[in-house]
């Protein structure tokens, strides 16, 4: 078993994500002076996110095998969803919140910034290895992580400028997933629940929503 483990976890694809869990920590640690308990928070919160990241993914992955009827077999090391990720991202940090209510609001909002630099460097793992590729030969794994990239610089940029730091943090996930909206049209796979709507849109759609009402209420 331990084998098999290690086998798996030193391909080139897991390599990849673990560097960009491991440089977008550390980049969000930059963003802003942080003490050493509001660092601790940060790290604790990261960890238990990313285990919502893992779990999303997991589960939105299983479920379109499920609903589409998909021939592929369901294994530990195969079929991960990237908006699955970010949902279950997103609940994972609303849970850390409600178990630690004392944790510091400047926390949640790097960790909403880290998601799409944590985007922007797993893709090119999907290059390396060939996955979610583009109609037509198109390298969208490479264009999606362009864009993931550039919408992590430029919140970040408005993160430090201004003061509303929440709404921010917000609008910079709205950008993501928007993008992930209109990407995935130009996705050669597509499995299609609603007229020419995939449940990766529709998570997309979810998240959205959540959000904007979120910068609603904090006006």
């Amino acid at each position: 078993m331990l084998e098999f483990i290690l086998e798996n976890m030193f391909q080139i694809y897991y390599i990849i994500i673990v560097l960009a869990i491991i440089i977008s920590y550390i980049s969000i640690n930059f963003i802003e002076k942080l003490t050493k308990i509001e660092r601790l928070y940060l790290l604790s919160c990261y960890v238990f996110s990313m285990f919502g990241m893992i779990i999303g993914a997991k589960v939105i992955s299983i479920a379109e095998v499920i609903i589409f009827n998909k021939n592929e077999y369901i294994t530990m090391f195969s079929g991960f969803s990237y908006m699955g990720s970010v949902l279950g991202f997103i609940i994972f940090n609303k849970v850390y919140n409600l178990i630690y209510k004392s944790m510091p609001s400047k926390i949640n909002n790097l960790e909403l910034l880290a998601i799409p630099l944590v985007y922007s460097i797993s893709k090119i793992a999907c290059f390396k290895v060939g996955c979610c590729g583009g109609i037509n030969n198109i390298p969208i794994q490479i264009i999606e992580s362009i864009i993931y990239f550039v919408i992590f610089v430029v919140f970040v940029v408005l993160y430090k400028k201004y003061i509303k730091y929440r709404a921010v943090s917000n609008l910079c996930l709205i950008c993501l997933c928007i993008s992930r909206f209109i990407v995935d049209f130009y996705r050669n796979e597509r499995y299609e629940m609603l007229t020419n709507i995939t449940l990766t849109q529709i998570i997309c759609g979810i998240i959205i929503v959540m959000e904007l009402v979120k910068v609603y209420k904090n006006k």
